[in-house]
């Protein structure tokens, strides 16, 4: 049975700067109904007027932000830690994949009321996402990948991409023009498909020796001359579409070994703003045991490493993203031997990328910082915490606004 959630709407202690405007809380915490249900994804809807939260127990909710009231759910949601809400470019449809089955939902994203159920899917699905006009969703299922008309509901084309699929088919995504859809093959290399027709136009082999690496999130760059893959075994890569050329940024593989080095691990999500708004860089995570960790960031032209913003301590997991200007970068940190405490304190900080310095400083108890997004204007950050709160940060008060 659904019951409304309560909202906390409080000043922070912690934060350190200036005083949020008047009638305004700095901070706005919503609490989930999930005992510890720790949120895989947060973003805003309405114009930021509502607010949605995917979370582990697989339920996708909405909220009035201004109350905040919760408005509807849906239960049964496929999930993944590399998964994000699939909503539509102009964010006014969602898509969700139910558990155990190969029915596809389509949702208003903002009254929740069905518009379409999309149920010829070959098996379960779980893969979604839309393709930059909003008029296709593509569904990741077994090896396949099904299109279906986003308007009226029905089944364009089945795409059969991996004839053996050796793991279910999480990873895939559009290109900005809508020309390519990117996915895994059965031998672990990326293709690049005419989404039209199912012809292969170019294949990407990760770099390994030996084995397969299973790739579990693809993104392309909003100017599309760049792909970033995750993959179990390399960890994160970047191709250069225009070059062919590809470089492994977690550096986790190795090769004589052939086995992942732990001793230099990579925190790594292709759930958020990864990407800086032209493309041209993205931002990753990286932490050795008994130093400092550091989000990096990374200029993909020149493959290497240009900005590093130095953390607080050795960190356990933690969230990384740009703003829609560029200007701007929020990381999230927590300490290593307190990643499985829902009430240690997580560190987040909003740094101005052209100087490096950490302009605000917010610490709360709410665990893991497993979501991290700015929102449309940048003057909020979005939240998704292990414990299963959604905290909305308004980080830069309005007095602010007009200098910055």
């Amino acid at each position: 049975m659904v019951t409304p959630a309560t909202s906390v709407l409080a000043l922070c202690s912690l934060i350190h700067g200036f005083a949020p405007p008047e009638n305004q809380p700095e901070t706005i915490t919503i609490r989930t109904h999930g005992e510890n249900a720790g949120i895989v994804d947060v973003q805003e809807v309405d114009q930021g007027n509502v607010i949605l939260a995917l979370d582990v127990e697989g339920c996708v909710r909405a909220w009035d932000r201004n109350t905040p009231k919760l408005l509807w759910e849906k239960i049964d949601v496929v999930w993944s830690p590399h998964l994000s809400l699939t909503l539509s470019p102009d964010k006014k449809l969602l898509a969700t994949a139910q558990q155990g089955s190969e029915v596809v939902w389509i949702y208003d994203a903002i009254t929740g009321a069905e518009r379409h159920k999309l149920a010829g899917n070959d098996s379960w699905v779980f893969k979604t996402v839309f393709s930059p006009d909003g008029s296709q969703l593509a569904c990741a299922a077994g090896g396949n990948i099904a299109l279906w008309d986003t308007n009226h509901g029905k089944l364009l084309r089945t795409l059969s991409l991996q004839k053996e699929p050796v793991a279910p088919l999480i990873a895939m995504d559009f290109s900005p023009d809508g020309k390519m859809l990117a996915a895994p093959r059965d031998d672990g290399s990326i293709g690049l498909f005419d989404y039209r027709t199912g012809k292969l136009l170019k294949s990407l082999k990760p770099p390994l020796t030996e084995g397969v690496d299973w790739t579990v999130a693809l993104t392309f760059s909003p100017n599309g001359k760049y792909l970033v893959s995750l993959g179990q075994l390399l960890g994160v890569t970047w191709w250069n579409l225009e070059t062919g050329d590809h470089m492994d940024v977690s550096r986790r593989y190795s090769e004589k070994k052939q086995e992942i080095n732990f001793d230099s691990s990579t925190g790594f999500s292709l759930v958020g703003t990864v990407f800086s708004p032209d493309g041209e860089e993205i931002i990753s995570n990286h932490y050795n045991k008994g130093k400092l960790a550091t989000a990096k960031i990374w200029n993909l032209k020149l493959g290497a490493n240009t900005q590093s913003f130095p953390l607080n301590g050795e960190v356990g997991l933690f969230s990384s993203c740009f703003d829609d200007s560029g200007k701007h970068v929020a990381t999230a940190v927590i300490e290593s031997d307190k990643i499985n405490d829902p009430n240690a304190v997580a560190q987040v900080d909003v740094w101005k990328k052209s100087s490096g310095k950490s302009l605000r400083t917010l610490e709360i108890p709410v665990g893991m910082i497993t979501a991290l997004r700015f929102n449309k204007t940048g003057n909020s950050l979005l939240m998704g915490c292990a414990n299963g709160e959604i905290r909305v940060w308004n980080w830069k008060p309005e007095r602010e606004n007009s200098t910055k």
